[in-house]
């Protein structure tokens, strides 16, 4: 088994309920839920999903420091989830 974590930017809707997450170093890596729960767990399915079935959209995580630096005022989490090998 392998754990991997990526770096997730959660942002709170304005207009509507709920979270947006978005993975950038993941093409296609979007997702949302109701509220953070939601939402991790949503994240949590999604990178699982995207590194098993579409690892060819899925670019090296970057560190959280260049995240910060690319992302200064957002939200990140880390969204870690073990694969197996």
């Amino acid at each position: 088994m392998k754990e991997i974590t990526y770096y997730a930017i959660f942002d709170q809707s304005k207009n509507e309920e709920g979270i947006a997450v978005t993975f950038p170093d993941i093409y296609g890596g979007l997702t949302s839920g109701k509220d953070k729960e939601d939402a991790l767990k949503m994240a949590k399915d999604l990178l699982i999903h995207m590194l098993k079935n579409a690892p060819s959209q899925c670019e090296k995580p970057m560190s959280i420091e260049k995240m910060r630096a690319l992302f200064p005022k957002r939200h990140l989490e880390a969204i870690t989830v073990t694969l197996e090998d």
